[in-house]
Parts: C-alpha cells; structure tokens; sequence
C-alpha cells in the first residue's frame, strides 16, 4: 500500500481545520491505494540505488 498527500477541496480543509481546532490535533488526510513491488533485474536495482544516492530520496519502483 502507497499513501500520498490527500487534495483536498476548500470545504474539505474547512473541516479538516475546525477538527483539529475542536479536538486539539495535528492531521494530516492521505489517499492510499495499493501497488505491487516491481520484480527489478540487477541492473535496474542498480540503478535505482544510484538514483536514490544521487537525488537523496528513497524510490520505490512499483507496478500497479
């Protein structure tokens, strides 16, 4: 499962604020779906530990 950053609309944050207002919280609303591991040949792997070294991230290659 992959969870990204939730867009939410002006009423969606309007009520997202007046819950952590009433209830003294810090929230944060994502979106969750469900991916696969891509099954990756070494040179891929590779590669995309090079990237992660060179972009300072960590990367996940997937496929859906």
């Amino acid at each position: 499962m992959l969870c990204t950053y939730a867009r939410l609309d002006e009423k969606q944050m309007a009520a997202l604020r007046e819950l952590e207002i009433m209830h003294n919280l810090r929230v944060i609303a994502l979106t969750c779906r469900d991916i696969r591991p891509a099954k990756l040949t070494k040179a891929q792997e590779e590669a995309v530990k090079k990237a992660e070294q060179e972009l300072g991230v960590v990367l996940l290659a997937y496929e859906e």
